[in-house]
């Protein structure tokens, strides 16, 4: 949430997310922010772990008095649903940036080393992907080939991505 906090404190009216096509739909790809839903989403993440860190965590929240000002919560803009959504050229483009893509990560993501753990958790505990609905999308709209969205889901994670994670959560 210090993204959202940002975006009230300094006034920015949009704040744009990369969902892929199958994460979000399509209606709901410029939103406003629910002040009154942030609100009770944030109290039931915050307050267990203020029980845990205390203060330390104010600054990754909202604060109460922003609440008060409603009007100050920014839109929210997925531009990847208007676009043509092509993840080879989209990597491509950003090498040009000078992005290299991890070696650490999941074919699912690019940025996340917790993600091959949680799939692997959610896999045992319910015996399919986690990102099955927004593949069988992406599949639907013809953003991959069924070929594509199968190599995504079905090989298991890698072990040495899930050890990594879990060992340090479990320290």
């Amino acid at each position: 949430m210090p993204d959202l906090r940002t975006a009230i404190e300094k006034e920015i009216p949009f704040v744009g997310f990369g969902w892929s096509p199958g994460q979000a739909p399509v209606n709901s790809s410029v939103i406003k922010t629910n002040a009154q839903l942030m609100q009770l989403t944030q109290k039931g993440i915050y307050n267990p772990l203020h029980e845990i860190a205390g203060d330390a965590i104010n600054p990754y929240f909202v604060a109460k008095e922003q609440f008060d000002h409603p009007e100050k919560f920014p839109w929210n803009v997925h531009p990847l649903a208007f676009l043509v959504y092509d993840e080879e050229k989209i990597i491509e483009r950003i090498k040009t940036y000078g992005w290299i893509k991890p070696d650490d990560t999941e074919p699912n993501s690019s940025n996340c080393l917790l993600n091959a753990y949680a799939n692997s958790i959610h896999r045992e505990r319910y015996h399919f992907h986690p990102y099955v609905w927004e593949i069988a999308n992406m599949v639907r709209e013809g953003v991959m080939s069924r070929e594509e969205g199968l190599d995504k889901i079905e090989p298991p994670e890698v072990e040495r991505m899930v050890a990594y994670s879990r060992n340090i959560l479990h320290q």
